[in-house]
């Protein structure tokens, strides 16, 4: 293999008359490539946006986390101060009881 194109595929060979028209013309590619890069930038944007919404939603999070952390932590001193209570009253209950 010599590494060439096949026989009319070189636009050098045959002034690109085997390719489209709109690769061979300038005028037909440049509309084409400037579509592209406005659709690049396009994603690019929303790529940003989109990473500024995932940064926002990640401190979200993390102070959701710390609340958890403090709701566990007062719903533990809570159940440790009713075991107390049943300890020195054991009439007392931990859990509310159904009155029928």
């Amino acid at each position: 293999m010599s590494g060439r194109a096949p026989k009319g595929m070189d636009a050098n060979e045959d002034g690109g008359a085997g390719l489209p028209a709109w690769l061979r013309d300038r005028r037909y590619l440049n509309p084409l490539l400037a579509a592209y890069d406005d659709r690049i930038a396009t994603l690019e944007s929303q790529l940003q946006d989109r990473a500024a919404g995932l940064a926002g939603l990640k401190r979200q999070v993390r102070a959701g986390h710390v609340d958890g952390m403090y709701l566990l932590e007062w719903l533990i001193k809570e159940w440790l101060r009713k075991q107390a209570l049943h300890l020195i009253n054991p009439g007392y209950h931990i859990l509310p009881t159904r009155t029928p």
